[in-house]
């Protein structure tokens, strides 16, 4: 953990990385969940559905950006030596 340190191209790597992609939607959906759930509220069987829907499209972005990140990406293949 002390040799933890940025890449040399990290600016690159925020820039064009699908894993960082990614984890910023995933992020993006848990901070507007409670937003869109408060929206809902009340609505006829409409709050589940959408926590659902929410939920899975995190759930799914998360395991997306685990993949992007062991597959080789264009513009990218010096980023983690």
């Amino acid at each position: 953990m002390r040799n933890l340190r940025p890449v040399e191209n990290w600016r690159t790597v925020l820039a064009r990385a699908w894993s960082v992609r990614f984890t910023a939607a995933a992020g993006l959906i848990f901070v507007i969940q409670p937003v869109v759930d408060a929206l809902v509220d009340g609505a006829y069987g409409l709050e589940a559905w959408v926590n659902l829907l929410l939920r899975g499209l995190q759930g799914l972005l998360t395991f997306a950006a685990i993949w992007a990140r062991v597959v080789a990406q264009k513009g990218l293949s010096d980023a983690d030596q």
